[in-house]
């Protein structure tokens, strides 16, 4: 099938919208505090211990019901530092970006090779929470990260990074292994997408309710050389975005229908959110 330019733009919301968009504010505010300071570009505090007091308070305060591992608690960081004032879907679809790119390159410890553990031994930066870009601004990256896990998690963020590693968010992003911001970008990510294109690595929108311009996802597909005609439409589908701006998502768009959970993600988000429930109701 021909890739068209501009695309057909999605006509509903994943599922996984009508569980978590109505409650977004409240979730978001549901903080879990490490009360770890940053210094040299590292969370002061060891990040194996960090998901044990999240998961304490999670418990204690908001009747979360589950385990919060080290890979949930990472992925969470993870998605409150890079979208995490955005939509469910851009966390999501961020979440599933590094899930992928773990996956796709047989990264040994997953995304905590990714996320946690890139530097090489002995890097002073390596198995340390933190910034990606350094005090200068967003053109440096001192640091050697993928991305950023600097901030502390909140329920929100915790429970999509519980949806994305369960596997129940669906491939939401269509298989993305990367994604970046180009607002912060002077040319809102048209010398990226060329690149990106060199490099085999093609944007994979429009995804519902994800800016583009917040969080751009890419996936690499080695198989689509960008000479090719599928290679030069999908480019320029990336610059038609980028020349739309922002897109703007309907609100009363349609919800898609529910996939099927695991037994296990269902008695745990069916139980906190009764909790949630039962304490306003007090």
């Amino acid at each position: 099938m021909a890739i068209s330019v501009p695309p057909q733009m999605p006509t509903k919301y994943p599922w996984f919208h009508g569980e978590f968009a109505p409650k977004i504010a409240l979730l978001r505010s549901q903080k879990l505090p490490s009360g770890c300071s940053t210094s040299n570009g590292n969370v002061q505090c060891s990040p194996e211990a960090m998901p044990a007091k999240a998961e304490a308070l999670a418990r204690t305060k908001y009747g979360w019901t589950k385990p919060i591992d080290l890979k949930t608690y990472t992925l969470a960081r993870y998605m409150t530092a890079e979208v995490g004032d955005g939509t469910v879907e851009e966390m999501v679809a961020v979440g599933e970006a590094a899930v992928n790119y773990a996956r796709t390159r047989n990264l040994p410890q997953g995304i905590l090779s990714l996320l946690l553990y890139r530097q090489p031994v002995g890097h002073p930066n390596r198995g340390f929470y933190g910034p990606i870009h350094g005090p200068s601004g967003v053109s440096t990256a001192p640091y050697k990260r993928w991305a950023a896990t600097s901030l502390d998690p909140n329920m929100l963020t915790i429970a999509l990074a519980d949806l994305v590693i369960s596997g129940a968010s669906g491939n939401f992003n269509k298989g993305a292994d990367d994604q970046d911001g180009p607002e912060a970008w002077d040319d809102h990510g048209v010398r990226k997408a060329h690149s990106a294109a060199r490099d085999r690595s093609y944007w994979v929108g429009p995804l519902p309710g994800v800016d583009h311009l917040r969080t751009m996802q890419w996936k690499t597909d080695k198989s689509i050389h960008p000479d090719s005609p599928d290679g030069k439409a999908l480019l320029n589908r990336a610059l038609w975005a980028i020349k739309q701006g922002r897109p703007k998502w309907d609100p009363s768009m349609p919800v898609e229908a529910r996939l099927a959970l695991s037994t296990v993600a269902v008695v745990a988000l069916g139980g906190y959110l009764a909790y949630r429930v039962m304490k306003r109701r007090k």
